[in-house]
């Protein structure tokens, strides 16, 4: 009588043995498909945001770009239009001489009731030191500068020539003209001549230094 093959248990185990087997290579073969489902949607994902990270990039680029056109062209229509008011400063001056100025000025005293005995034109001295400084800044060609504002030489004139008529008799010499109406602004804040090389002194001192100069050469007082 020939041997048996193996007994029932041990066929029953290997039987079960195998379900097993295909079971775990079933489970992994699913869990692998899943995640490569996962990552086949998250990298679609991840390209379609990279997308509209490109897209957005271009169009700020795109506004940056036609942001800094557009400043630039405000730029230069800044620059033509302060060049513009510069030339027609130029041209006003030209225009309306400054003697025609102290005529106004003048007319404007007589209306308000200065008259030549009680303005400082009472001093022909004084009036003659004075009428040198005025004309001094008239044409030195500087800037001058006060409260944050800039003067050029013919309007820094045109202002003193007009304290000086506002202050009149009170004004008895140079030296008062110079402390009273040409050192600062009615309120306070300091004059300064800008020279050409940038450098900035005090109206007051310049104007001194000038008065001095005027007197030692023969020709003030």
């Amino acid at each position: 009588m020939g041997e048996s093959g193996g007994s029932p248990d041990q066929e029953r185990e290997s039987v079960t043995g195998g379900a097993t087997d295909r079971c775990f290579y079933r489970a992994a073969m699913l869990l692998l498909a899943v995640l490569l489902a996962v990552s086949i949607v998250f990298m679609w994902r991840a390209t379609v945001l990279m997308g509209k990270i490109d897209a957005a990039l271009e169009l700020l680029a795109s506004d940056v770009t036609q942001v800094t056109s557009t400043a630039a062209d405000v730029s230069r229509q800044v620059d033509g239009i302060l060049e513009r008011l510069d030339g027609l400063e130029g041209k006003a001056e030209e225009a309306f001489r400054l003697d025609e100025v102290e005529n106004i000025l003048d007319e404007v005293s007589v209306m308000t009731g200065d008259t030549a005995k009680g303005n400082v034109r009472s001093n022909p001295a004084a009036q003659k030191e004075i009428a040198h400084l005025l004309a001094f800044v008239a044409g030195c060609g500087h800037v001058f500068e006060y409260s944050g504002k800039h003067k050029t030489a013919s309007g820094m004139y045109v202002k003193l020539c007009a304290k000086y008529k506002f202050y009149g008799k009170s004004l008895v010499s140079a030296e008062d003209f110079i402390a009273k109406a040409a050192s600062k602004t009615i309120a306070g804040n300091t004059y300064y001549v800008v020279k050409s090389d940038g450098s900035k002194v005090e109206l007051g001192d310049w104007l001194s230094g000038e008065l001095e100069r005027y007197r030692g050469a023969g020709t003030g007082r």
